[in-house]
């Protein structure tokens, strides 16, 4: 029987009993949470740098940093809660070098993705969101023509053939795209898009992994079919799922023509 993988105390719940400021790191980004009274006061620092680093704990604000937000509540939460959410946009990445599909052949692609964090505040059953803050602030960018295209983020990293050419970093979690070229000619791709809002977040082994998706290219009438999967990729010990997508949305979709793709596909 297999393993399943230790849980990762990042996203398990942090009591709220204490006085002291509960301090998040997930890569670039530092959070610090203080509770006054009815007040929960949100302290932010970013780095530029692709920072590895993540934990949780109790740890003292920064002396020059200034509160970001400020939440009033009436009531009592027992404890906080970080969930890891997919971005609200779609992604676009290049593969890692520009490429033609053949005919008739497929390609798997794994696609590192930053997270956002959402904040939840527990009180029994009761979740209540405090905030959802992205680990790292991605640049916008047009997928498509100026009259049909969606407005998405762009990752600077790229789409990568193996995985263990992927850096392991716990505030990035790993989509699996197979692209499929059934039509009669070659297939030139140059950039992937995934629609991230579609896609739940697993815990693995050594990776976060999303649900896997498989793009496929038919012939007639330049349609592509949109396959997401309903469990997670198995190149890996999968052990919880830690959240559900934003928007869930039906096993396949069909989409017709690659300018008017509004889901993972071609540019």
């Amino acid at each position: 029987m297999t393993t399943p993988p230790t849980p990762d105390t990042l996203w398990e719940t942090v009591p709220l009993s204490g006085s002291e400021p509960i301090h998040y790191q997930f890569g670039p980004l530092s959070v610090w949470i203080r509770k006054i009274e009815n007040d929960f006061i949100l302290y932010l620092k970013r780095t530029p740098t692709e920072e590895i680093r993540c934990s949780v704990g109790t740890g003292e604000i920064p002396a020059d940093l200034k509160a970001t937000d400020r939440f009033a509540y009436d009531g009592e939460f027992e404890a906080i809660h970080a969930v890891p959410m997919l971005p609200e946009r779609s992604i676009v990445v290049r593969p890692e070098n520009p490429l033609k599909i053949l005919s008739g052949q497929k390609t798997l692609f794994f696609v590192s993705i930053p997270l956002s964090i959402r904040f939840e505040l527990l009180q029994g059953t009761q979740r209540t969101t405090l905030v959802d803050l992205p680990t790292q602030i991605l640049s916008n960018t047009l997928f498509g023509d100026t009259m049909t295209g969606e407005l998405s983020f762009a990752l600077k990293t790229s789409a990568k053939h193996r995985l263990e050419t992927v850096t392991k970093r716990r505030w990035r979690a790993i989509c699996a795209v197979t692209v499929v070229n059934k039509s009669d000619r070659n297939l030139d791709l140059q950039r992937l898009c995934v629609q991230s809002r579609h896609l739940g977040c697993f815990q693995g082994k050594d990776f976060l992994w999303t649900h896997p998706i498989v793009v496929t290219h038919r012939s007639e009438k330049d349609e592509i079919l949109v396959t997401f999967g309903d469990a997670p990729p198995a190149f890996e010990t999968i052990g919880e799922q830690l959240s559900e997508a934003r928007e869930p949305v039906k096993k396949s979709l069909l989409r017709r023509g690659l300018s008017s793709l509004r889901l993972p596909g071609f540019a």
